[in-house]
Protein backbone atom coordinates (compact mmCIF):
# COMPACT_ATOMS: atom_id res chain seq x y z
CA UNK A 1 0.00 0.00 0.00
CA UNK A 2 2.51 2.52 0.65
CA UNK A 3 4.17 1.72 -2.46
CA UNK A 4 1.41 2.55 -4.75
CA UNK A 5 1.09 6.29 -2.60
CA UNK A 6 4.79 6.24 -3.42
CA UNK A 7 4.34 5.70 -6.82
CA UNK A 8 0.90 8.35 -7.30
CA UNK A 9 3.46 11.16 -5.52
CA UNK A 10 5.83 10.83 -7.83
CA UNK A 11 3.38 10.58 -11.06
CA UNK A 12 1.82 13.37 -9.63
CA UNK A 13 5.51 15.38 -9.48
CA UNK A 14 6.36 13.94 -12.54
CA UNK A 15 3.04 15.31 -14.05
CA UNK A 16 3.46 18.56 -12.57
CA UNK A 17 6.75 19.58 -13.87
CA UNK A 18 5.79 18.59 -17.30
CA UNK A 19 3.02 20.75 -16.92
CA UNK A 20 5.37 23.32 -15.95
CA UNK A 21 7.86 23.06 -18.96
CA UNK A 22 4.59 22.93 -21.32
CA UNK A 23 3.28 25.82 -20.30
CA UNK A 24 6.49 28.14 -20.42
CA UNK A 25 7.14 26.16 -23.72
CA UNK A 26 3.85 27.73 -25.12
CA UNK A 27 3.49 30.47 -23.45
CA UNK A 28 7.28 31.60 -24.84
CA UNK A 29 5.87 30.93 -28.25
CA UNK A 30 2.94 32.74 -28.47
CA UNK A 31 4.28 35.99 -26.89
CA UNK A 32 7.16 36.00 -29.32
CA UNK A 33 9.74 34.60 -31.02
CA UNK A 34 13.60 35.58 -30.74
CA UNK A 35 14.03 37.75 -34.18
CA UNK A 36 13.86 41.25 -33.91
CA UNK A 37 12.73 42.55 -37.41
CA UNK A 38 13.89 45.54 -39.06
CA UNK A 39 15.50 48.42 -37.33
CA UNK A 40 14.72 51.69 -37.64
CA UNK A 41 16.72 54.59 -36.94
CA UNK A 42 15.84 57.10 -33.95
CA UNK A 43 15.96 60.58 -35.27
CA UNK A 44 15.28 64.16 -33.47
CA UNK A 45 12.95 66.42 -34.85
CA UNK A 46 14.98 69.29 -36.65
CA UNK A 47 18.21 66.96 -36.93
CA UNK A 48 19.25 65.13 -40.32
CA UNK A 49 20.57 61.60 -40.02
CA UNK A 50 24.21 61.37 -40.88
CA UNK A 51 24.22 59.07 -43.20
CA UNK A 52 28.06 59.36 -44.63
CA UNK A 53 29.87 56.51 -44.49
CA UNK A 54 32.94 55.85 -42.19
CA UNK A 55 36.60 56.66 -43.37
CA UNK A 56 37.74 53.03 -43.03
CA UNK A 57 41.48 53.81 -45.25
CA UNK A 58 44.15 52.44 -42.98
CA UNK A 59 46.45 55.34 -41.14
CA UNK A 60 49.75 55.51 -42.70
CA UNK A 61 52.24 54.95 -40.28
CA UNK A 62 55.42 55.46 -41.67
CA UNK A 63 55.08 59.00 -41.59
CA UNK A 64 55.47 59.11 -37.99
CA UNK A 65 57.64 57.09 -36.93
CA UNK A 66 60.38 59.16 -38.37
CA UNK A 67 62.32 55.98 -39.19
Amino acid sequence: MARKKLYRKVGLGIAAVAGVVLFVWIASNIVGGDDEGPVTPVTLPGIPLDTTPLDTTPLDTTATTGG
